[in-house]
């Protein structure tokens, strides 16, 4: 898959000063690496595990797979660097006050070492590398180098580049013109889907677009997609900044009444290939939004299959809720 022929000897001179030359950047990591960090203080038992773990707590969030010979080797030379003593008090317990923002940092320096191989330059830090990467992709267009932007721009936080929600609007809006056909290696259509789909549309929503045209292109996405499965939940989980725009008189009543029939449409379509339980959980999730809005129209619809799931005491309080 890669193009790239790759001298051990160069991952061991990269990897070699990866503790020492932390980027500029210091984010303050959330979402998984949190989670991760509760559960790290009870289950360090020695050196050698402690190590796994924090290797496994940094490539967890490594935009990159790690498939290729040359990308395994890349690993195994960082984790011979590690000094568990930097990031544990005793063999149990974390430096707290420390340990993410340099898992975050380790990270970085990392993404920028892995860049650095990839396009045979050398970088001062993330932001720096991420933009060689780009003028690589652009002056090339070697769709391996677009795969790694998109790559990059689904997992890599916000405030570490500068026009980062831009960039993603461009190069994920690039992805579904061009590649949406399967071309594009790497995740499973059905990951992509997901991923994508739900990073270009928060970007969209964090940088102030327009919200029809941010729900025009939602539709747009959805429409391209092959697989039912994806759908309903891609549709579902875009509700929250739905609601958001339209308690900001970002959009109208009819927009949200639009995005319920959707919804209810979708499901419709589904219903073929899904168990019981999860159209049940899908028809909850359309019918209190009905409610929430008031829209009769997908109220009586599904009231009936409400009273049969629950009980109709348990669907009128619902109602009054």
């Amino acid at each position: 898959m890669k193009k790239i022929i790759l001298n051990m000897f160069i991952v061991i001179i990269l990897l070699s000063g990866c503790q020492n030359n932390v980027v500029e950047q210091k984010p303050t990591p959330t979402g998984n690496d949190a989670f991760i960090t509760q559960e790290v203080s009870t289950t360090a038992q020695d050196s050698s595990e402690r190590i796994g773990i924090i290797s496994n707590i940094i490539f967890s969030g490594f935009p990159f797979s790690l498939d290729e010979p040359w990308e395994r080797e890349f690993k195994l030379q960082f984790e011979k660097t590690i000094d568990p003593d930097e990031y544990y008090k005793s063999n149990t317990e974390l430096i707290t006050d420390t340990f993410l923002s340099k898992i975050a940092d380790t990270r970085h320096t990392l993404i920028t070492k892995y860049i650095e191989v990839i396009t045979n330059e050398s970088y001062t830090n993330i932001e720096q590398s991420f933009w060689g990467l780009l003028n690589k992709y652009e002056l090339t267009k070697d769709t391996e180098f677009f795969y790694l932007i998109c790559e990059f721009l689904s997992t890599t936080d916000y405030d570490c580049i500068t026009g980062f929600h831009e960039m993603r609007i461009k190069y994920y809006k690039e992805y579904y013109d061009k590649y949406w056909n399967g071309s594009l290696y790497g995740n499973s259509m059905e990951t992509q889907y997901q991923q994508y789909g739900g990073s270009i549309l928060t970007s969209m929503y964090l940088s102030d677009y327009d919200a029809e045209e941010r729900i025009k292109y939602m539709y747009e996405i959805v429409n391209k997609c092959p697989y039912y499965s994806e759908i309903v939940p891609f549709l579902l989980s875009q509700t929250d900044y739905i609601t958001k725009d339209y308690e900001n008189e970002k959009l109208l009543e009819g927009d949200v009444y639009n995005y319920i029939d959707k919804l209810s449409n979708e499901v419709e379509e589904l219903s073929l290939y899904i168990n019981n339980n999860d159209k049940a959980k899908y028809i909850t999730s359309i019918y209190l939004l009905s409610i929430k809005y008031e829209y009769t129209a997908t109220i009586d619809k599904y009231y009936s299959y409400m009273c049969d799931l629950y009980g109709e005491e348990a669907v009128k309080k619902m109602e009054q809720y």
